[in-house]
C-alpha cells in the first residue's frame, strides 16, 4: 500500500515536473528566448545587441530583406571606417531567409522593442512576393505570394505578434490562435530539434544547416551571412542554378500584384514613418541576365511601375539594383559570391549611405 501511494507521488512529481518545465520553455521562447525556437533570428538580433552596446553613439542603418540581402548585404564590410570617412555608421544586416515585408516588420518591432531602433533602414523588394496569381506558395489567388502557414510560422511568431497575424489572415484566426497554444504549451514537443541541437549536441548532427551551430558559425557579428566564394568552382554552379529555375521560373509571369503583400509592405512603410525611421530606399536586389530574363516585358513593367509608386508615396527612392553584377558574381542566379557582395554594398555606400551620413552632419 505505501509502495503504491509512493508511486502515485512519483507520477504526480514527475507530470507536474514536466508541466513546470513545458511551461517555463514556452514563457521563455515568447518573452525573449526566440533563438530557442528560431536560431536564426536569434543568433542575428544577438549580434545586433552586441554590435549596438559595443557603438551606441553611432547612427544605425539595418537592411531588412529575404535570404538575397542576407547573402549580399556585406554589413561588416560597410561598418568598418573607410579612410577620410568620418562619420561611418553601424550597419547591421537584420534580414531573414524565406522573409517578406510581414517579417520584416516582426524584425523591426522586435529591434524597437529592445532599444535598437534603426536610424535609417533599407527594404527589400522580392519581385515574386508581389504576385497575385504564382502558386509558389499557395494556391489561394489572395495568398498566393504570402507564406502564411500556421503549421511553419509558429517559431517566429509571440503573442504579441499574434495581432499582425490576425491583421492580414483574419479567415484563419482561430487556427493560428490554436497553433500559438499548442506551441507554447508543448514547446518541448515543437522545438525538440533546436533545443536538443543546442543543448545536447552529441545526441544530434549539430552542424546542419539550420542548426544553432550552423547559425551561430553562418551569421558575422554584423548580421551577414557571407558566402566564403571568390569564384564558382567549375561545375558547381550547375545544379543550384538547375534549382533555381525549377523552383521560380515557372512563377515570374504574372500581370497584378497580390493585395496582400501590398497591405504588408505599406504597412510596413508607414509603422516606419510613424517610429521616424527613415527609409534609405526599396531594393530590387541583383540577379543575373538568366533569372531577368524569365520575366516577360509586362510583368518587367509591372514591378518597376508598383515600386516607384510606393517609393514614391514614402518619400524614399527605388534602388534598382538588379543589373548591377556581372553574372560570373552568382551561385544559382540570385544568390551572390564575395566579390558581388563587395560590389553590391559598396554601391549602397558610395550612392546611399554616403550622401544620407552628410545630410545627417548638416542637420546635427
Amino acid at each position: 500500500m505505501k509502495r503504491a501511494r509512493r508511486g502515485r507521488r512519483a507520477l504526480i512529481a514527475a507530470v507536474l515536473a514536466v508541466a513546470v518545465l513545458q511551461t517555463y520553455l514556452g514563457a521563455a521562447i515568447d518573452d525573449g528566448r526566440l533563438d530557442w525556437a528560431d536560431p536564426e533570428y536569434g543568433t542575428t538580433i544577438r549580434h545586433l545587441e552586441q554590435r549596438k552596446r559595443e557603438a551606441p553613439e553611432r547612427p544605425t542603418v539595418v537592411m531588412l530583406g529575404t535570404s538575397r540581402a542576407k547573402n549580399a548585404f556585406a554589413a561588416d564590410r560597410l561598418s568598418e571606417p573607410v579612410e577620410g570617412d568620418q562619420n561611418t555608421p553601424l550597419v547591421l544586416n537584420a534580414s531573414v531567409f524565406s522573409a517578406h515585408p510581414f517579417h520584416f516588420q516582426l524584425v523591426l518591432r522586435r529591434l524597437i522593442a529592445l532599444g535598437l531602433k534603426p536610424h535609417a533602414v533599407f527594404v527589400e523588394l522580392f519581385p515574386l512576393h508581389m504576385s497575385d496569381t504564382s502558386a509558389i506558395y499557395s494556391s489561394d489567388p489572395d495568398r498566393a505570394a504570402i507564406p502564411l502557414n500556421p503549421a511553419k510560422e509558429m517559431h517566429r511568431v509571440r503573442a504579441a505578434d499574434l495581432d499582425l497575424v490576425w491583421k492580414y489572415d483574419p479567415d484563419r484566426a482561430a487556427l493560428w490562435a490554436w497553433r500559438w497554444c499548442d506551441s507554447r504549451l508543448a514547446p518541448w514537443s515543437i522545438h525538440r530539434n533546436v533545443l536538443v541541437q543546442r543543448y545536447a549536441e552529441s545526441w544530434a548532427q549539430a552542424d546542419v544547416a539550420g542548426s544553432p551551430k550552423y547559425w551561430r558559425s553562418a551569421i558575422s557579428p554584423f548580421g551577414w551571412v557571407q558566402p566564403r566564394l571568390q569564384f564558382v568552382p567549375e561545375g558547381a554552379g550547375g545544379p543550384a542554378e538547375a534549382a533555381t529555375e525549377r523552383a521560380y521560373r515557372p512563377h515570374t509571369a504574372f500581370t497584378g500584384i497580390n493585395r496582400t503583400y501590398d497591405r504588408m509592405l505599406r504597412d510596413l512603410l508607414d509603422f516606419c514613418d510613424r517610429e521616424n525611421v527613415e527609409i534609405l530606399g526599396l531594393v530590387l536586389m541583383p540577379e543575373s541576365s538568366t533569372f531577368r530574363g524569365w520575366y516577360p516585358d509586362e510583368t518587367r513593367r509591372l514591378i518597376r511601375t508598383y515600386a516607384r509608386e510606393v517609393a514614391g508615396e514614402h518619400g524614399t527612392r527605388l534602388i534598382d539594383a538588379k543589373e548591377w553584377l556581372p553574372d560570373r558574381e552568382f551561385i544559382d542566379h540570385h544568390h551572390v559570391i564575395d566579390p558581388g557582395a563587395e560590389r553590391f554594398s559598396d554601391g549602397l555606400r558610395s550612392e546611399f549611405i554616403r550622401p544620407w551620413m552628410r545630410r545627417r552632419s548638416l542637420t546635427d
